[in-house]
């Protein structure tokens, strides 16, 4: 861990300090009133979007400034980040240690929910997701990759990516809780019934008066920061609803970091009507599917033009491989077939063979009896 922590970095030091005092009968009491608020106020945020069309930039790519944690919080309290084109592109170059190769840093990106329905359309890659299906495309080559909802290999933004909340369930026995300075500390209980109880490697701080999440440490079992998020410059939109608009995670290795990942909003609709057009995503001919939520992986190319790829993808559902026991069954059945027919075949080769040679003994029986005298030669 770093040696010292200016602005949130003490925080998260405390924090940390905090957990390690608390380690001993450290179950989030059932009747703590900073829990149950807390967890209402998740259970209440969500259902308060129905809507979101959020516009953002976003960088992700590593650094190689050689910053340490230290120098992230540092220039991230100055307010070098903010959501100005100027900001963000001094906020990369600071931790790049130099302009970044490409300017500007950022690629742009549209996320757009509905209900359960999401979608995330960044430079020339769309993702697409109903409640049960995930689907990826790769517009440069005209390639939908399927799975099922939570198995697609392929991470994308979402309102989470911005306001996050802590994993299910939000119940007392499977967190561990402290309060310092009007932010509550929580780290979620992987065994409790371990000694010492075996904890998440994410520690969550959240505000105590708003319920928004502000940062998640992740750390090894030494005690190192592994990786940090930040949610910074929250907005009140209507309906009283409060929104980060800068999220940041910097990922380290040996105390310096090494991957920065910075996502802005440059605009912000909540509850407002979207149409289903909106994730309707057509494929043209010839468009490759790689199916793999069947538990193999299938490639077919579609015979025509598709209105809205999703309706395709679920009305075509592959079947799941056979069992091992019925691949098994099939083999053993398929095995006995062949042995009882190849010795149906043997038998009949004898038969035909034995009768052949009963008929040729017959024939020659008939040119030549038994016991018959020589023939001798007629007298002159």
């Amino acid at each position: 861990m770093q040696g010292k922590f200016p602005g949130a970095g003490r925080a998260v030091a405390a924090a940390l300090l905090t957990l390690t005092l608390h380690s001993a009968g450290a179950a989030a009491d059932p009747t703590s009133r900073p829990f149950a608020e807390i967890t209402a106020r998740w259970q209440a945020r969500r259902s308060e979007i129905a809507t979101a069309v959020i516009s953002y930039r976003t960088f992700h790519n590593g650094v190689d400034g050689q910053r340490t944690l230290d120098d992230f919080n540092a220039l991230l309290d100055a307010g070098t980040l903010d959501q100005t084109p100027e900001g963000f592109r001094q906020f990369i170059t600071g931790m790049n240690g130099a302009p970044f190769r490409v300017d500007p840093p950022w690629e742009h990106g549209t996320i757009t929910c509905r209900d359960a329905l999401q979608r995330n359309d960044l430079g020339p890659f769309v993702t697409v997701e109903d409640r049960e299906n995930s689907i990826y495309y790769d517009t440069l080559n005209q390639q939908f990759d399927v799975a099922w909802r939570g198995g697609s290999l392929h991470r994308h933004e979402t309102l989470e990516s911005f306001r996050p909340l802590p994993p299910q369930p939000w119940t007392p026995d499977r967190w561990r809780l402290s309060e310092n300075a009007g932010e509550l500390t929580l780290q979620r209980f992987l065994d409790a019934g371990k000694s010492p109880p075996l904890l998440d490697s994410r520690i969550w701080f959240v505000d105590s008066a708003s319920g928004l999440v502000t940062r998640i440490v992740r750390q090894n079992a030494e005690g190192a920061i592994l990786s940090i998020a930040r949610y910074l410059d929250i907005a009140e939109l209507p309906g009283a609803i409060a929104f980060p608009r800068i999220a940041v995670e910097a990922t380290l290795q040996h105390g310096v970091v090494t991957t920065l990942h910075a996502r802005v909003i440059d605009g912000i609709r909540l509850n407002e009507p979207v149409p289903d057009e909106a994730f309707h995503l057509p494929a043209p001919a010839r468009s490759k599917v790689v199916d793999e939520r069947g538990g193999r992986r299938i490639v077919l190319r579609l015979d025509q033009p598709q209105p809205d790829v999703m309706t395709w993808v679920r009305q075509h559902v592959p079947s799941p491989p056979p069992s091992s026991a019925a691949r098994r069954s099939t083999v053993d059945l398929t095995t006995r077939n062949m042995l009882l027919t190849g010795n149906g075949l043997l038998l009949v080769t004898i038969g035909l063979m034995l009768w052949k040679r009963q008929r040729s003994r017959g024939t020659a029986t008939e040119h030549h009896p038994p016991n018959a005298p020589a023939s001798t030669p007629p007298e002159n």
